[in-house]
């Protein structure tokens, strides 16, 4: 079924230590994950898809997590580092210069989709369409103790939330930039909460 060029997952597996890279497929470059999957001090870069899920692909019964590592370098239509469907938590990571052709240059969420980031950088991802950084469509996001920087798109260059739920605590968004409209943050029918955050130094030519 040409999905996940590097690992493909069912089970319950752990990546610690490890690097993941250059791999190819039509979903989940690096890794398709439809289970458990702990990611850990490990590398997951340059890995690319014709469809979504660069670096990463996690169905809709995978759980996964994400600590002290990196995901780089990987490309897909939606989703350059981490497509998502099911249960995502990253912390102490850093998800950078992925791209995207369409929306979710670093992060792809989807309505049946939550995503968790603390204490994590998401910078330098960059979407030709929707959300350079962070693309939420009908999901539920949460962002504490982290940076979103550096991300760019033609609408929404760091955080796009459309119709899902949004929350920001002790964060920075800046320097995000969006042809279009949205430089740090496009929400639209959406549910966004910011707390204890800086907003800075975005911009939005429209």
């Amino acid at each position: 079924n040409n999905n996940g060029g590097g690992l493909f997952n069912y089970g319950s597996v752990g990546v610690t230590s490890s690097t993941i890279s250059g791999n190819t497929a039509s979903f989940g470059g690096g890794i398709w994950n439809s289970g458990n999957l702990s990611v850990t001090s490990s590398t997951i870069s340059g890995n690319s898809v014709g469809f979504r899920g660069g670096g990463i692909f996690n169905n809709t019964n995978g759980n996964l997590s994400v600590s002290n590592s990196t995901i780089s370098g990987n490309s897909a239509s939606g989703g350059g580092g981490i497509y998502n469907n099911g249960s995502v938590g990253v912390t102490s990571s850093a998800i950078s210069g992925n791209s995207a052709g369409i929306r979710g240059g670093g992060i792809y969420n989807r309505p049946t989709g939550s995503v968790s980031i603390s204490s994590s950088t998401l910078s330098g991802n960059s979407a030709s369409n929707f959300s350079g950084g962070i693309a939420n469509f009908s999901g539920s996001v949460s962002i504490s103790s982290s940076t979103i920087s550096g991300n760019s798109a033609f609408y929404a260059g760091g955080i796009g939330n459309i119709m899902g739920s949004l929350s920001i605590t002790g964060s920075t968004i800046s320097g995000n930039s969006a042809s279009g409209i949205g430089g740090g943050i496009y929400n639209y029918s959406g549910s966004l909460s910011i707390s204890n955050s800086t907003i800075s130094g975005n911009s939005a030519t429209q």
